[in-house]
């Protein structure tokens, strides 16, 4: 098969969890003999046309002069490009921008499997603009997919409910990291190996952080630390 991955900017992963998922998957299902193309933005600093056996689309990316309007630009440059193409199945990671142009996508020779994603409407950042204008890209997204992904049982049911729409749930994956953790560091901050939690997150209100340490904090659990780590600037 031709698989195409949209919506992301590009491998191997430079920026987010979204690339991370898209590279993972992307070298496995070529790793099965199929074809697979993954597009990326002219600024992504991987410039050879391949990554592991995954092919590289390469197409131009206005943002840092334009400022975030240009991911509709460069999603639209992407979905024009995968008109010609002939894909058997195209994923679309990520839709909030190419949403705007889901009616372009070549629906009638390509199946389109589209992650949902969260509620990015919800987001308390967003004005009353922005708001409305994601809904309406959820719901575009919804309309124009044969397929759709939900990587939570919440987002799911949500989906049922709000378009009566159903999808496949298909949580998060993770690899183990197999070997010994570096004591010198662990000891900085007072803790032990396996003996305590670790969250790895952006520190923004969407991700609960305030709930989940009050959670930690009524368990009273002795046995182990709570250790949070983060970036508040993305």
């Amino acid at each position: 098969m031709k698989v195409a991955i949209l919506g992301t900017r590009g491998i191997p992963n430079t920026y987010s969890g979204i690339e991370e998922f898209a590279e993972h998957l992307s070298i496995e299902i070529a790793s099965h003999g199929h074809e697979v193309t993954v597009y990326k933005t002219s600024d992504h600093p991987f410039e050879h046309e391949s990554y592991k056996g995954v092919q590289l689309s390469t197409h131009f990316n206005p943002e840092g002069v334009i400022g975030a309007s240009g991911q509709f630009i460069y999603d639209l440059l992407c979905i024009l490009d995968c008109r010609k193409q002939r894909f058997d199945i195209i994923l679309q990671v990520g839709y909030t921008s190419s949403s705007v142009w889901s009616w372009l996508l070549p629906s009638h020779q390509s199946i389109i499997v589209t992650n949902m994603d969260g509620l990015e409407w919800k987001r308390a950042k967003w004005s009353k603009l922005v708001k409305g204008f994601l809904k309406l890209a959820e719901k575009w997204a919804v309309n124009n997919s044969h397929f759709l992904v939900s990587d939570s049982i919440a987002i799911k049911k949500y989906l049922w409910e709000k378009y009566q729409k159903d999808s496949v749930y298909i949580p998060y994956g993770a690899y183990f990291i197999d070997q010994q953790p570096d004591v010198e560091i662990l000891s900085r901050f007072g803790v032990h190996p396996f003996q305590y939690n670790l969250m790895i997150a952006r520190l923004e209100p969407e991700n609960n952080i305030e709930m989940i340490i009050k959670g930690t904090i009524e368990a009273n659990d002795p046995r182990n630390k709570f250790v949070i780590t983060g970036s508040t600037t993305t």
